[in-house]
């Protein structure tokens, strides 16, 4: 049998540390009848999926469908007017983005908004800190860390920062990085505060072709080796289905497809969203 990864093994050494308090077991997200206007205006409408535990989904659908708004949803950023939304059995609406991330949820963005002042494993400690109970301020402004926990939390963001590649960049500043490497610390700075599930918001997005092949290997052993669920919004299926053996497709804030990554290049829908060449996707 192989061994796996040395920065996986690691890892997971590390979620231990991170995990501080119990949480339910994320065995099942699931999102029923999701409504969410703005302005009179319908971005989600009875949208339902469900994920299980270890299983990873490709969110499509063209610009403005409603993709974002999902995963904003998700994560407890947007409160929808009607729906429900559980992780386990546990119902999450009505929640701060920080209470559902100690539930195990993970999240990255599209364009990463971290302060630049930070170095990169200040930045992963921030998403360490699932229960927002130690002091930021000493590790943000370089302070020497004033107790265990903190300490406990450097270790978490390092098993992150040497998973997704970045260990020894962990002193570099965040204004002094590229954007590739500053979307790598966003998903470390996710992985740090020892997720079941992330959301992952175009992470491909503005990277270069070695960056992107990067990244899915990446993926590939947060997926495989630490057993994480992941959500996945991307806008190449081939990147897509690399990751995820299931799409969850949207048109106008509607479901209108959710099945296997394969039947999804076959339908309609795939058409208009990827423009595709569908002989191409032939299983």
């Amino acid at each position: 049998m192989s061994r796996m990864p040395r920065p996986v093994r690691s890892a997971i050494s590390a979620r231990s540390t991170a995990q501080t308090e119990p949480r339910p077991d994320v065995s099942l997200i699931r999102a029923s009848a999701i409504n969410m206007s703005f302005g009179g205006l319908a971005a989600l409408a009875d949208v339902t999926f469900e994920l299980e535990k270890g299983d990873s989904i490709g969110l499509v659908g063209a610009n403005g469908s409603g993709k974002t708004t999902l995963l904003n949803v998700l994560s407890g950023i947007y409160q929808p007017q009607a729906g429900s939304l559980t992780v386990g059995d546990v119902s999450v609406l009505g929640r701060a983005p920080w209470q559902i991330a100690a539930l195990g949820i993970g999240r990255t963005f599209q364009h990463p908004a971290l302060p630049e002042n930070l170095t990169v494993a200040e930045a992963a400690m921030l998403g360490a800190d699932r229960n927002g109970k130690s002091s930021l301020i000493s590790y943000a402004f370089g302070l020497p860390f004033i107790n265990g926990q903190e300490r406990s939390l450097r270790t978490a963001a390092l098993g992150a920062l040497e998973l997704v590649g970045l260990l020894d960049f962990r002193d570099v500043r965040l204004r002094e990085l590229p954007y590739g490497l500053l979307k790598k610390v966003d998903l470390a700075r996710a992985l740090a505060g020892s997720p079941a599930v992330v959301l992952l918001d175009e992470p491909a997005a503005g990277l270069n072709d070695d960056e992107r092949e990067s990244l899915v290997n990446v993926l590939h052993e947060v997926r495989d080796g630490l057993g994480l669920g992941l959500v996945v919004v991307e806008h190449s299926l081939e990147w897509i289905r690399r990751l995820c053996p299931r799409v969850v497709a949207l048109s106008a804030g509607q479901v209108v497809f959710v099945g296997d990554v394969d039947s999804f290049a076959q339908h309609s829908s795939a058409e208009a969203i990827f423009a595709l060449d569908r002989s191409a996707y032939e299983p």
